[in-house]
């Protein structure tokens, strides 16, 4: 037995005219392509991106915060000073002075569009060591390792990996900071 409702819709609907119908139809169809595209978008954006592991990105994060240290530092060695460079692109200053970290280095450059865009990691272009605008990034370039001139700080800057949230808040929320001292003696306990 059809409820009331749908028998009343029904003889509504019967009673449209056939071009009435198929507008109704196409609009439908419409509608639900779109829904769907963008769902399934939404979806495969989030399997390509891969489950975020926050405990293993933590550890990579310090990882490589330890490995920007380390070629600041070097940096500093060679010539007098740390990098007058704020910001993700730091790296180039200091890609000279660390190791092995291919797989988490990114690019910006522009595509044929004209438009600014992100080369995956340096596996995918290894002269990376000759471009420029390259960045460090924990597992995805949405987390990048940002370095900031800062005087106030006894090394005399901060450098810190953005947090789960995607979003830079200049070290503070969710922003992973370089602190060696508190990352030591948690492990050394």
């Amino acid at each position: 037995m059809i409820p009331i409702q749908n028998q009343r819709l029904l003889k509504i609907i019967k009673k449209m005219p056939l071009s009435l119908k198929f507008t109704f139809t196409i609009i439908f169809l419409g509608v639900f392509i779109i829904v769907s595209y963008y769902g399934i978008k939404t979806v495969s954006e989030e399997f390509i991106k891969g489950e975020v592991h926050e405990e293993l990105k933590e550890i990579e994060s310090k990882r490589l915060l330890d490995s920007s240290y380390i070629g600041l530092c070097r940096f500093k060695n060679k010539h007098g000073h740390y990098p007058n460079i704020n910001g993700k692109y730091f790296f180039d200053s200091i890609k000279t002075f660390i190791g092995d970290i291919e797989p988490y280095v990114y690019a910006d450059t522009l595509g044929n569009d004209g438009k600014m865009g992100t080369i995956p990691n340096a596996l995918s272009f290894p002269d990376y060591l000759h471009r420029s605008n390259c960045f460090i990034g924990v597992g995805i370039p949405e987390l990048m390792i940002i370095y900031r001139i800062d005087l106030n700080k006894m090394e005399g800057f901060t450098i810190y990996s953005v947090g789960f949230n995607y979003i830079d808040e200049n070290g503070e929320g969710d922003d992973i900071v370089w602190e060696p001292k508190k990352w030591y003696d948690s492990i050394f306990k």
